[in-house]
């Protein structure tokens, strides 16, 4: 009796799994066969491992060369187990080429290349088998292929991808979140080290692609798919889900429409009593509708070592009846023959009529429900579903102030949906400010209450109840809008108690050439913040965001002229007197002083540390003459400034009666302000990626408060950008970790310090520890001099989950301690989900990177922002863009500059000499009761 000659390329699982089966079950494969089937070659990777497992056998060949093993004309069938879709398609074409007969469990492969392998088979009369390539050892290849061919096929619903049905089967069961159900996985061995494809989608797409030309007769069409993963749920949308009776799944749906065939992976309500609702672990299970026989379901192993060869070594035995058999008389491969392909395209998702599972995060404020209810009726939106509950991301505070509404829709269309979210994410009612402490949970803050102040009443930092929503729709809208309107745009997310067109005027007012005229290139003025392309770096665009073409040259500029006009415009409504009472380590001072000089109603009290700033830096700050601005130094460093800042705010009394208010990035509407120039970082960086416009979408990206399960984007992920933001005091950088918790889609926030490096060890280590006076270095970077990060407290806030006791507990725990340990907490372990990393620059790497960037791209840069590149070259990744936050111009650190380029700066004709003004500066102690005398001496009350 005649054996077939067999190679197997690859012996990993599935390749071991085949080998076992063969040699175990050796009598029945020939008994059904009818002859043997032997291997005889085997390509691998390293032979001693191989031989290992195998033992001491002389029948079969081990070498490392998979082209001699398809070149072999001893051998009638390839076996393809190498995976991938480069190397493996090369060695499956060679092999059908020489008239030998393909089996692989590559979905992947086929998916992408079918249409060009299954011609290549035909062309030279061989066959190309896969019921391995789709849920692993359940049949369902054979079963669509033959068993129901008399059917019309309707649909096929199915869990089949193992890996992503055991994490939703772990989150359910145990109540996880997603990343720890993805660990336990991967330690079980169901999950990749890089579980991409399987969370992502892609694996289920790739396995739905190739039924769907199975069941309908047309050709694999994987790139029409519409790919939605499992990465963005959140236990709460698992637990949210079992109360209304439904369970989550990531299915592949595949159904014949009036128009063409939807073609969809994504997760999917199903009904709880539902067979597929009650697979659990990494089963697979598929259900197929024909018109003949109903329904029909199929379950088994979907994966693993020998369920996967069971499937490959029948395909074996298939192709041992049938090679024999005139290629007429063959089962095609997609089971129509190739010249009766039907031309039917793949829906867009926008054309797909179903049901959504909607999660809001809701202010808890009357009106509310009925506002969404009216806009989705407006949006001819039904809803088949509802449930309110407590938001658990503040379930420890007294009196929540926000709620979870689930909505679950009848079918609609997705860009009703689209259009629906956008009005949801506008509503006024769901703006509502809160303490990071807790304090007054109750009572609702509007933007206007908090603008003027700084700390809550709880020595707390104000953050929204929920972060706003940015849409992809609206980034697309937005590409075309002036710096300005871009800036309403983003404010008015935030403050929904100024009337809009007065917001709009401010922003005009605001951001002009004529205050940024001090753009590298004068004509680009108008952009307010340019773009500056270096060039390419490892494979990666790298970019300067110009932020200080301002009055003093400063990125502080962009927000203190926006606070500037808001505080006038709101001061000349109540006809009240504002102090401002800020602290700068060299920037934020200038910055204040001139967005507020001769402003009415306003007086300017600004702490600085004496000498320790740049002589540029002084000088803009100290030759000011205005009588509403006093300048204090302090005999300390900038930390000294800060607590005392603190101080005067925590004494709600003499901050009441003396009208205190704050600028530092403590101030809230200072923050918002600079979100905008991320956004319009972003839409620069990408401009030169995108070769079409955006697709409308409903999808809001990771980080949203609002979670969409089911269609909601065209398939095609935004790019992303990675931001870098020389940092001290952690606000410019904090107001791009919201942008990123709205939605921008950035990659990493790169935090960059200098030698005091309090930030760069927490995110490295998970341990904040500050530094007194002493231990906080003068460095040549002084902006950064700062050893207690203000605006860290609201990053932390969102880190422990929105929990205000615990904060209070960590910032507690810091001022008597100095620090704070999150090393081992489970906190830490998501930080990455926040996207940070950090990294620290020396003077030496400081000076070396001025020089380099003038060297390479004649562009000199001042020594903060040297900082940001010198950690940003650590952290590029290929086709991935990396903007470095350009926060100070070179002429506020003279020399500096002069120790590395040997030259001075181009110093603007404003700033000519400006060292040589006379100056006006009180030098003070860092004493907190001296500072109350002084401000009670100038204000009259």
């Amino acid at each position: 009796m005649k054996t077939i000659k067999t190679g197997l390329l690859g012996f990993g699982t599935v390749g071991q799994g085949v080998w076992s089966v063969l040699l175990r079950n050796h009598g029945e494969i020939r008994r059904r066969a009818g002859c043997g089937i032997e291997i005889k070659r085997i390509a691998v990777r390293d032979i001693g491992k191989a031989r290992a497992i195998l033992g001491a056998t002389d029948a079969v060949v081990l070498d490392t060369d998979a082209h001699a093993l398809v070149d072999d004309p001893t051998l009638d069938i390839v076996v393809e187990a190498i995976g991938g879709t480069t190397t493996a398609r090369e060695l499956v074409l060679r092999a059908l080429a020489q008239g030998k007969h393909v089996v692989t469990a590559n979905k992947a492969l086929l998916a992408v290349h079918g249409t060009e392998i299954f011609a290549m088979a035909r062309r030279h009369g061989v066959m190309v088998a896969f019921e391995a390539a789709v849920a692993g050892g359940i049949p369902i290849i054979k079963i669509l292929r033959e068993g129901l061919s008399a059917n019309r096929i309707q649909w096929i619903i199915g869990i089949i991808n193992g890996t992503t049905n055991f994490i939703l089967s772990e989150m359910r069961e145990h109540g996880i979140d997603f990343e720890t159900a993805l660990n336990r996985a991967q330690r079980l061995g169901y999950a990749e080290a890089d579980p991409t494809m399987d969370i992502e989608g892609i694996d289920a797409a790739h396995k739905a692609a190739l039924m769907s030309a199975i069941a309908f007769g047309v050709p694999v069409q994987f790139e029409s798919a519409y790919i939605e993963g499992i990465q963005g749920l959140a236990a709460l949308d698992i637990q949210y889900a079992e109360e209304l009776g439904y369970r989550i799944k990531l299915l592949g749906i595949i159904r014949r429409a009036a128009d063409g065939i939807e073609l969809r992976v994504h997760p999917t309500l199903i009904p709880a009593k539902h067979l597929l609702a009650n697979v659990e672990g990494a089963m697979n299970a598929v259900v197929v509708y024909g018109d003949a026989v109903g329904s029909t379901l199929y379950y088994g192993k979907g994966a693993g070592g020998e369920p996967t060869a069971s499937a490959v070594v029948a395909d074996l035995i298939d192709v041992t009846r049938l090679q024999t058999a005139d290629q007429s008389h063959r089962v095609p491969p997609l089971a129509f023959q190739p010249d009766r392909l039907a031309k039917l395209a793949i829906l867009p998702i926008s054309e797909v009529r179903c049901g959504y599972y909607l999660r809001l995060r809701v202010a808890d404020v009357t009106g509310v429900l009925a506002n969404i209810t009216k806009i989705l009726a407006d949006s001819d939106i039904s809803i088949d579903a509802l449930l309110q509950k407590k938001s658990h991301l503040l379930e420890c505070t007294v009196g929540n102030q926000t709620d979870d509404l689930i909505l679950i829709t009848h079918p609609t269309l997705e860009k009703q949906i689209n259009t629906a979210l956008e009005q949801i994410s506008a509503l006024t009612t769901c703006m509502n400010y809160i303490s990071t402490r807790g304090a007054r949970a109750d009572k609702r803050r509007t933007f206007t209450d908090i603008l003027l102040a700084g700390l809550a009443e709880d020595g707390g930092l104000y953050l929204p109840a929920v972060y706003p929503s940015i849409t992809r729709d609206e980034l697309e809208r937005w590409r075309g809008l002036s710096y300005a309107d871009l800036a309403y745009e983003i404010l008015a997310k935030f403050c929904d108690d100024i009337p809009a067109d007065d917001l709009r005027a401010l922003t005009r007012r605001t951001y002009t050439a004529q205050i940024y005229s001090h753009a590298r290139e004068f004509e680009r003025a108008a952009q307010i913040t340019p773009l500056k392309a270096l060039g390419a770096e490892k494979g990666a665009p790298l970019y300067l965001l110009e932020l200080s073409n301002g009055p003093t040259l400063a990125f502080k500029d962009l927000a203190m002229q926006l606070l500037g006009q808001l505080f006038e415009y709101m001061l000349a409504k109540s006809g009240e007197q504002l102090n401002i009472l800020g602290a700068t380590s060299g920037d934020t001072g200038s910055a204040a002083e001139y967005a507020m000089r001769g402003k009415r109603g306003i007086r300017v009290f600004m702490l600085s540390p004496h000498q320790k700033m740049s002589a540029f830096q002084s000088a803009q700050m100290y030759s000011l003459q205005d009588p509403n601005i006093f300048n204090l130094a302090v005999a300390g460093v900038f930390d000294d400034c800060q607590d005392l800042v603190k101080a005067v705010s925590n004494d709600h009394a003499f901050k009441a009666r003396h009208k205190i208010g704050t600028v530092n990035s403590i101030n809230w509407a200072r923050l918002v302000a600079q979100i905008v120039y991320y956004v319009k970082g972003w839409l620069a960086a990408t401009e030169p990626m995108l070769t079409c416009p955006l697709g409308a979408t409903g999808a809001l990206p990771a980080g949203s408060t609002t979670t969409v399960v089911g269609p909601g984007g065209n398939g095609q992920p935004l790019p992303k950008v990675s931001f870098c933001v020389p940092s001290g005091n952690f606000g410019n950088v904090c107001a791009g970790h919201i942008a990123r918790m709205m939605g921008l889609p950035i990659d990493k926030l790169v935090v960059a310090t200098n030698e005091n490096d309090v930030l760069d060890e927490f995110f490295r280590t998970g341990i904040y520890r500050i530094r007194d006076a002493a231990r906080t270095y003068h460095t040549s970077s002084p902006s950064m001099d700062i050893s207690k990060a203000s605006n860290f407290e609201r990053f932390v806030f969102d880190l422990l989950e929105r929990d205000p006791a615990r904060v209070r507990q960590l910032f507690n725990e810091l001022e008597a301690k100095q620090g704070f340990d999150l090393s081992g907490s489970s906190d830490f372990a998501r930080i990455h989900q926040f996207g940070f990393v950090s990294g620290r620059s020396s003077h030496q790497e400081r000076m070396a990177a001025i020089q380099d960037i003038y060297a390479r791209y004649a562009t000199m840069i001042d020594t903060h922002t040297a900082d940001g590149l010198t950690v940003a070259r650590r952290y590029l990744e290929p086709g991935v863009p990396m903007v470095v936050l350009e926060t100070a111009q070179p002429v506020k650190f003279s020399a500096a500059m002069r120790e590395a380029l040997g030259q001075d700066p181009v110093r603007p004709a404003a700033f000519a000499d400006i060292e040589e003004l006379p100056m006006r500066c009180k030098v003070v102690p860092p004493d907190v009761q001296s500072l109350k005398e002084f401000i009670a001496a100038h204000t009259g009350a």
